[in-house]
């Protein structure tokens, strides 16, 4: 029977621990970095670590208190590797709270063959220790050795288990393709029938912007197929147990957050609208990035609604959807390019291979903006210049004037008065160019006897 002082002991230790083996890794080891960021360089090192750290941590310590006690005439210890044991379901609880176990498998195998040397430990080393016999040092017997390469072994097996988590999201093509097909592989499961399972069961619950967009409903399925494959549903099913527990706050197949646990529909039901203001982000930075081409033919935009080139908005996202999906999972170094790629051609086969030359979808991308236009369509032209799309009539009974101001002058509330005045004398605002509290220019298309309605103190003609 272990007495009830132990036991708090066994704690005690296993919470010291944990900070413990973090705060000597990075001068215990060469290159030494978190779980997390392991990679083929370090890897080896670092699982080593992970797995002897706390045992050689725990077991200083135990034998420390257990000298201590048998000077003090009082038991030792008797089962040290409780406190490893602890160790571990401490670490497993955080990273389960934090989403930060890269493989399953690998944490399940460094934690084993940790408790395990704990327990060898514990059963020919510590005990001698404690007595003061330190003849069990010894590392120049066959059977050490032999231990030691089996240890590596295994070490070398969970390195490489968690190396290749980390990059999972890489499609790798065979240095041998047959006449047939080629093959791919990836541990995010993009099968046709698969996805054709979430359309099924998901695909109801999406507004009417998710069809009318499809680049939109791609994203969302990327996403799906992403979480899904990173949380299966038996380990959702022990997620919600977590939750419930206050372990866990990401539940559900989109993996979102709520105080309590969801299930795969509510959780695609809240991913909804954040989803949604993602895309609404991507398309705010396309507009007015150099690879959107700074062209209407890209992407133009009302106060109601949106118009883009599928074929080259897609060719973009092919190569920046990893970007986006950082927005949602918070790191933007997976690589998921080809996840999104294999999820878009699935939903193009739907459409017979058919695409669309123009997709238009509901949104306020720039409701301030396009306000200064009568919500007509705009575009951005350059980085802080608007235009409208369609040129206005340049008959002789209109005249082009183009209004400026600098410094704490060129603000958007002034812009939008004169905006607002333009609109008032039923003319146009042609063109907006504003850099905050540094330049500010506006350009109106209006009739020749409304000109001297503009220009004042703050707005100065340059035509």
């Amino acid at each position: 029977m272990i007495s009830i002082i132990w036991i708090l002991l066994y704690i005690l230790v296993a919470l010291i621990v944990v900070p413990l083996v973090r705060i000597l890794g990075p001068v215990g080891i060469t290159s030494y970095t978190l779980e997390e960021y392991y990679d083929s360089d370090n890897g080896f090192y670092n699982v080593a670590y992970r797995i002897i750290a706390p045992v050689l941590c725990c077991s200083t310590l135990i034998s420390i208190v257990g000298i201590i006690a048998c000077a003090a005439g009082a038991k030792p210890p008797t089962a040290c590797y409780l406190s490893v044991l602890l160790y571990w379901i401490i670490i497993c609880v955080i990273k389960i709270t934090k989403k930060t176990i890269l493989s399953k498998m690998a944490f399940a195998f460094q934690a084993i063959f940790s408790i395990g040397i704990a327990l060898l430990l514990d059963i020919y080393v510590i005990p001698s220790l404690v007595a003061r016999d330190f003849r069990i040092i010894d590392n120049s017997n066959i059977a050490f050795q032999a231990e030691m390469a089996i240890l590596t072994f295994f070490i070398q097996i969970i390195a490489s288990i968690i190396t290749r988590r980390r990059y999972a999201l890489r499609f790798v093509t065979p240095p041998v393709s047959t006449k047939y097909s080629t093959s791919y592989s990836s541990l995010i499961n993009t099968s046709e029938e698969k996805l054709y399972e979430y359309e099924r069961m998901y695909g109801s619950l999406l507004p009417k912007r998710f069809s009318d967009d499809p680049l939109l409903r791609c994203v969302f399925f990327t996403i799906m197929a992403i979480e899904d494959s990173n949380r299966p549903r038996s380990f959702r099913i022990l997620e919600r147990v977590a939750c419930r527990a206050g372990f866990a706050k990401t539940t559900g197949i989109m993996q979102q957050k709520s105080d309590k646990p969801l299930s795969d529909i509510e959780s695609v039901e809240l991913s909804i609208p954040y989803i949604e203001h993602m895309w609404d982000m991507y398309l705010r930075a396309l507009a007015k990035s150099s690879q959107g081409e700074y062209s209407s033919t890209t992407l133009s935009f009302t106060g109601k609604y949106y118009i883009y080139d599928y074929n080259i908005v897609s060719a973009l996202l092919d190569q920046s959807f990893s970007y986006l999906y950082g927005d949602y999972c918070g790191t933007r170094l997976l690589n998921a390019n080809n996840v999104f790629l294999r999820v878009r051609q699935f939903q193009e086969r739907r459409e017979y291979g058919f695409t669309p030359c123009k997709v238009m979808g509901e949104s306020r991308l720039f409701p301030v903006q396009t306000s200064w236009f009568s919500d007509a369509l705009v575009y951005w032209s350059d980085t802080y210049t608007l235009s409208r799309v369609n040129h206005s009539d340049r008959s002789s009974e209109f005249t082009f004037v183009k209004l400026e101001s600098s410094n704490i002058d060129a603000t958007t509330a002034h812009v939008a008065e004169l905006c607002h005045e333009v609109q008032s004398h039923c003319d146009v605002v042609q063109e907006v160019t504003l850099a905050e509290n540094i330049y500010a220019a506006v350009v109106i298309r209006c009739r020749t006897e409304h000109i001297t309605y503009y220009g004042d103190s703050i707005w100065k003609r340059d035509m």
